[in-house]
């Protein structure tokens, strides 16, 4: 595995593939610009892995006399993994291509000729979101054989994303009333790394999701789960009838006023701060992912857009904390300022 390169006393400007921009209060073996990002993840091997399970077709970019460029689908993987991680538009991660040829050469683009936004975006949407999703299972693998997601203790929870459009027929107002899609996750409190997700509009209750994502994270990561997360809104027969079957701990809210509150018993109610600050661990992740991974910026429409945004920034996020590890930082797992090169 490639080591970070040392830059002390380099500008911004001396940085490959890494644009202008202020530096100040970091470290200058802590910054990591997307072409070594790309080198340190391997993303190439794994982009052609993964694209090909999805497409039969040739993977290598082809150019013919006095035609526009074929680009492959490893090249717009990539692009767009990259643009999730740095919070790129698509007409940012163009000019990025376009201005910083190191960047285009490890992206898989050849001869200078790079791909115009409009493209892009057609070409993302071409791709779906197959190749995503089991990338975020094979992050997931791995930081488990490395030790950072232990999965003994989990937290299931939901949030909301605003939608852009008002007139977006397959988006719905919740409960408090906002507009748009939830996202089902469940979280691996140890690492605080997301393990699975759903997305659903936005009024869909959270109890039905509850047992499918337990059981899914069970079966694809083969989970030793002691202990299983959750509030209120996941109190059902189902999800612990699930949980004793799988010989985990309860810790899941209940809501007094559902029956009288004489049936709850004392000792549970002393115990009640002491189970249940945990679970806080997701609303927390929640505010990470939006703030510092862009999770609300969601400017699309329909419900196959809002999966495949919420595909590439929980990727972005799994990415970033793998990429922690290969530079032995892994407390900067979700600290992207504190690791990636600014932009």
């Amino acid at each position: 595995m490639e080591q970070i390169t040392q830059r002390s006393g380099q500008g911004a400007s001396e940085i490959v593939g890494l644009p202008p921009g202020p530096l100040q209060d970091r470290r200058p073996e802590q910054w990591v610009t997307a072409p070594e990002l790309v080198s340190l993840l391997h993303l190439s091997q794994w982009a052609a892995r993964l694209c090909s399970l999805v497409r039969a077709r040739s993977l290598v970019p082809q150019t013919g006399q006095g035609s526009a460029p074929i680009y492959s689908d490893c090249s717009i993987f990539m692009t767009a993994l990259v643009m999730r991680i740095w919070r790129l538009s698509l007409g940012q991660i163009t000019r990025w291509l376009r201005q910083y040829p190191s960047l285009a050469l490890a992206l898989g683009y050849a001869n200078g000729r790079t791909i115009s936004k409009s493209h892009l975006s057609r070409r993302l949407r071409t791709l779906g979101p197959i190749p995503f999703a089991l990338y975020m299972i094979f992050l997931v693998r791995t930081l488990i054989e490395k030790g950072i997601i232990k999965g003994r203790d989990l937290v299931i929870d939901s949030t909301t994303v605003l939608a852009w459009y008002k007139e977006d027929l397959e988006a719905a107002y919740s409960f408090a009333k906002k507009f748009g899609y939830k996202v089902h996750t469940i979280l691996c409190r140890d690492a605080m790394l997301p393990l699975y997700f759903i997305v659903s509009s936005a009024n869909r209750n959270d109890s039905p999701f509850a047992v499918p994502l337990l059981e899914r994270v069970v079966a694809l990561y083969r989970l030793s789960v002691e202990v299983v997360r959750a509030d209120a809104a996941y109190f059902v027969k189902e999800l612990l009838d699930l949980i004793e079957r799988l010989g985990a701990r309860t810790a899941v809210d209940y809501n007094v006023r559902r029956k009288n509150k004489s049936l709850v018993l004392r000792t549970w109610m002393l115990f009640w701060d002491k189970r249940m600050g945990k679970r806080s661990t997701i609303e927390r992740f929640f505010g990470i992912a939006k703030r510092w991974f862009g999770l609300n910026d969601f400017h699309a429409k329909g419900h196959r857009a809002f999966l495949m945004h919420t595909l590439l920034t929980y990727c972005a996020i799994l990415s970033v904390a793998l990429l922690a590890v290969e530079v032995g930082q892994p407390d900067l797992r979700l600290s992207p300022r504190r690791l990636l090169a600014p932009c």
